[in-house]
């Protein structure tokens, strides 16, 4: 992200409230890139020429989207709509957590118009991206509907090292970022939609650690320190830290039950009892069976610290990482945001 320092000033966006008596000013940011509005772009402009004076701007790079957001703060702009993937929602969320002060951020309504739409599904507008932002534009004005605004934390991620971190709502390593690229490369070069993919590719994963393949997921070295403890070497199959309550089909999968605003989950190589497992704790329930003795850990933390080389992903985007114990990568709970639904 390369985004001057100096912008911070400028992204200050007008404070709204449900319990206002006007409705807020509504800014629709598009990226027309993502997989939804690759199919069904025309859907959403038919919704927009019945509300003429929604301002719309397009956006697809890192750049295009922070210029976006700072025009958007200069028209007071209280409730920013996002018609894009996760990876758009991860570009907005770092930029505003970056760059602007928390009682100056915009709320947020997130359409399903990516691939995957994993956080619009839990934090967004269920349904369609012209359905929902056509219920969106007509309760902005004056129309029925009342909406529900939910709090949920950011999680922020970045070594000591760097200073600027990035910010979003679903970390993965190991295993996670190996499916992302074999669904991009391979399985899903087209781009297919839906939460079909995701699931065919968990299914391949949980196949091939069964029969003990390492073909598709090989372990990846990586050390672990939670909040104050130390950081503890070792091969994982899979990491994960998330203030999402639903992953694709509805997955939750993990089960701490401390107070803490992270949920984390790591897998170890072959962990054991896998069949008689999976099926409690991929709905964050939990298993006898799902132990740190079979390979199996999840706990609510405050932060994660991690030392690992290779790649991590933020909400479905991938970035290169070198982190060491001295340096580690840490997730750790950024802030708050709020998001709307209707």
């Amino acid at each position: 992200m390369t985004v001057p320092l100096s912008i911070s000033r400028e992204l200050a966006f007008p404070q709204w409230k449900a319990t206002d008596p006007d409705r807020p000013r509504i800014g629709l940011l598009t990226n027309p890139r993502s997989g939804g509005n690759r199919e069904n772009r025309g859907k959403v402009e038919q919704v927009l020429a019945r509300y003429p004076g929604t301002f719309e701007l397009e956006a697809s790079t890192p750049d295009q989207i922070a210029d976006a957001l700072v025009e958007f703060a200069s028209r007071e702009v209280a409730l920013l709509a996002i018609n894009g993937g996760d990876g758009t929602v991860q570009a907005v969320l770092t930029n505003l957590f970056r760059y602007s002060d928390p009682l100056n951020r915009p709320l947020l309504a997130l359409l399903e118009s990516g691939t995957s739409s994993m956080l619009a599904r839990d934090a967004g507008l269920p349904g369609s991206a012209d359905k929902a932002l056509e219920r969106l534009l007509h309760w902005a004005g004056g129309g029925e509907g009342k909406p529900e605004l939910l709090q949920r934390p950011i999680l922020k991620v970045g070594q000591i090292s760097d200073p600027c971190p990035f910010f979003g709502m679903f970390f993965g390593a190991g295993a996670i970022t190996q499916g992302i690229e074999v669904v991009h490369q391979r399985l899903n070069p087209k781009g297919v939609r839906g939460e079909l993919m995701p699931g065919l590719v968990l299914t391949r994963m949980v196949l091939d650690i069964a029969f003990r393949r390492n073909r598709f997921v090989p372990p990846t070295p990586i050390g672990i320190g939670l909040d104050d403890g130390p950081i503890e070497d070792d091969d994982r199959l899979l990491v994960l830290a998330s203030t999402l309550e639903r992953l694709f089909l509805g997955l939750h999968p993990y089960w701490g039950r401390e107070v803490a605003p992270l949920h984390f989950t790591a897998v170890a190589p072959s962990p054991r009892y896998l069949f008689r497992t999976l099926p409690s704790v991929l709905r964050g329930r939990r298993s006898s069976f799902a132990t740190p003795e079979n390979g199996y850990r999840s706990h609510n933390v405050h932060s994660l610290r991690l030392a690992l080389t290779g790649k991590y992903t933020l909400d479905g985007e991938l970035f290169p990482v070198a982190a060491t114990s001295d340096d580690p990568l840490i997730v750790t709970d950024g802030g708050r945001a709020g998001f709307i639904r209707l």
